[in-house]
């Protein structure tokens, strides 16, 4: 029997106890990984809109920027035409002079009219671009927020499990080193309590009277 509780390891971890926890340790390290990659993917991707949005609304406006100087240089020209022609009306006839300066007046309202429109345009076109882009901004930080939260409750979760499982290893240490003291007390009171003379048994434990009355021939130890 003191042999016996001899082979039993005590104190040692268990190997395959440790193996498991190592393999759960890569797998939540490796998953913790991923999701960091996909949410830093994720974002490079929003960031990348966000470059091509603000690229479009730069176009947008240098198109509306030369409209509007194409609007004053054509404004410019007319009223240098219309001045000219009013000139040389005035020096043919004061009638047909104004009638020319009323048609360049009325030109001239309908190009500011017009530019007008394209600075309002513009006004709302940057208006618009300001209010998307700060839209998609907060949906991006809200969207990395969430992805953040998750990796940080599986983290939790994967550490809860760790420290559960170190717990179940200590109680099963515990209790195999509860078991084998109780073993070699129950081993240490035997041979004890075990009477002389008696040290010398069959290897079955019983003595030879008995192993005749039970029908089976006694077998003593040998060496």
């Amino acid at each position: 029997m003191s042999n016996a509780a001899a082979n039993h390891p005590q104190g040692r971890p268990d190997p395959q106890l440790q193996e498991d926890l190592r393999e759960t340790l890569q797998r939540e390290r490796h998953r913790l990984q991923e999701l960091f990659e996909t949410a830093q993917s994720q974002l490079a991707e929003r960031e990348a809109k966000l470059e091509r949005d603000a690229a479009a609304v730069a176009e947008r406006e240098r198109q509306l920027e030369l409209r509007l100087t194409t609007l004053r240089e054509r404004e410019q020209r007319t009223l240098g035409d219309a001045q000219e022609q009013a000139r040389a009306i005035l020096e043919d006839a004061q009638r047909d002079s104004r009638e020319l300066i009323g048609q360049a007046t009325k030109r001239s309202e309908e190009l500011e009219r017009e530019m007008l429109a394209a600075e309002q345009e513009l006004v709302d076109s940057r208006r618009s671009s300001e209010a998307h882009s700060r839209e998609t901004l907060a949906r991006a930080e809200r969207e990395a927020e969430l992805i953040l939260t998750d990796a940080r409750e599986r983290a939790q979760a994967a550490g809860d499990r760790i420290v559960e499982l170190m717990r179940l290893r200590e109680g099963l240490l515990a209790s195999v080193r509860e078991t084998l003291s109780r073993f070699d007390e129950t081993v240490a009171r035997a041979e004890r309590e075990e009477p002389p003379g008696l040290q010398e048994l069959p290897a079955d434990g019983l003595p030879p009277d008995a192993s005749r009355e039970s029908g089976e021939p006694a077998v003593h130890a040998s060496g």
